[in-house]
């Protein structure tokens, strides 16, 4: 019952039509007409070929809707009892790839609370050359600096509208807008209309921040990806496929005699392109790190072959080509630092409080007509005090007097109010 095309016997193939495929077994034609036994051992296998230029996440899947659909000999019939069926639907994802990811830091040195979309980094994404498009569909971004999670209200990536600068207006956001960091890490997943097709042709993207309303003053804030694995491409290394991730490219020729260079050092996270320029020559690893899974090329090849490979495991790599003597290469990988954007320091955002006086309907103060000679505690007015986005310290009010002297001409207005109070409403 395990499908193994390697032992498995081919009785028919064909090709879709209209969403339909009629396969007929004739005499004569790959295993010819099956024979169906009371046998509960047979078993008999539906596969697709994918095409190669087939629609990146689009689905596919099959369906037998009913009992006439198994073409059988007279006078032999089908029972409907398991039919219909389906099988779920596969999506189509991109053959192995390696996408090369370009950052390059658009920090400044210094922010304000509540600035919104402050760029931070820069991305140039494509895929290598002779590879096919891979699907982007998230990125971890590492927080650096001094400042908290709560300092930086959300993270966004953009992608840029072809201009080359960043406008938040008339760049594309793709992710949600609302992502934020938790202990120090931003795991950003695209929403599906989000996600993007990196193909060989290089595409800019922006990452920015929202800065909180609140956000500690004198703090520093940044951004950095620890390895190129921070960036999420359907089938990469995290889930499990083929497809790979490199922030640097390195080219060696594959002379008559000799590598050129004969020996590179480069981090983890680098693709190395081996160029043949004569004939009669292979790869052959002598000495690798125990964890490395590179096995070269130990075939002969010609001028205009080449070998690829990304190195993510730190250490030496030799090698050798067997065409020539004494015909030697190394790679040395060393740990990647991460890269990391400029830190901005957090500055103060000067607020303006804005006074809104308390009136009635009518447009009236909520002042009395009158009030009794030694009355206590009288309500003269009142008002809201707002700021736009920070906080702000009140330290105090200048009120002036109005009215009239009333009856007693010679007392001075002053004098009939014996004191002045300001009440904060701390029930809201």
């Amino acid at each position: 019952g395990n499908f193994n095309p390697e032992k498995n016997i081919l009785v028919s193939y064909g090709t879709f039509a209209e969403d339909m495929a009629t396969l007929s077994f004739p005499e004569g034609e790959g295993d010819g007409p099956q024979t169906v036994t009371p046998d509960n051992d047979q078993f008999w296998f539906i596969s697709f070929d994918i095409a190669p230029d087939a629609t990146l996440g689009a689905k596919a899947g099959l369906r037998v809707g009913q009992s006439s659909c198994f073409h059988v000999a007279y006078p032999h019939s089908v029972s409907g009892e398991n039919i219909p069926f389906e099988s779920t639907e596969t999506e189509i994802k991109p053959a192995g790839s390696t996408m090369l990811v370009s950052p390059q830091d658009a920090g400044r040195e210094q922010v304000t609370q509540a600035d919104s979309d402050v760029k931070v980094m820069s991305l140039n994404l494509k895929v290598l050359p002779h590879e096919e498009s891979v699907i982007w569909e998230g990125v971890n971004i590492h927080r650096t600096g001094t400042g908290d999670d709560a300092d930086i209200s959300a993270v966004k990536v953009y992608r840029d509208d072809g201009s080359g600068g960043f406008d938040p207006e008339k760049d594309e956001l793709i992710s949600t807008g609302t992502d934020s960091f938790n202990e120090g890490l931003s795991e950003i997943f695209f929403p599906e209309t989000g996600r993007q097709t990196i193909s060989q042709e290089t595409q800019l993207y922006h990452i920015a921040l929202d800065i909180a309303n609140l956000a500690g003053v004198g703090k520093d804030i940044g951004i950095e990806f620890k390895t190129p694995h921070d960036f999420k491409i359907l089938d990469s290394p995290d889930y499990a496929g083929s497809n790979d991730i490199v922030f640097e490219l390195e080219n060696i020729n594959v002379e008559s005699s000799s590598f050129y260079p004969d020996t590179v050092e480069i981090e983890a996270g680098t693709h190395i392109e081996w160029n043949w320029r004569s004939d009669g020559h292979n790869i052959v690893p002598l000495e690798i790190p125990s964890e490395s899974d590179w096995e070269g090329n130990v075939s002969l090849e010609d001028s205009g072959f080449r070998h690829t490979y990304n190195f993510h495991i730190p250490g030496v790599y030799e090698y050798k080509s067997e065409g020539v003597d004494d015909m030697f290469g190394v790679v040395v990988v060393k740990e990647r630092e991460p890269v990391e954007s400029t830190e901005a320091t957090i500055e103060e955002y000067w607020d303006i409080i804005t006074v809104t006086p308390l009136r009635d309907d009518y447009g009236n103060p909520w002042t009395p007509e009158t009030v009794d000679r030694g009355e206590k505690k009288v309500l003269m007015d009142a008002f809201q005090l707002n700021t736009r986005i920070a906080d702000a310290g009140w330290s105090g009010i200048t009120i002036y007097l109005e009215g009239e002297e009333g009856n007693l001409e010679e007392q001075p207005i002053a004098e009939n109010i014996e004191n002045v109070q300001v009440w904060h409403d701390a029930t809201g």
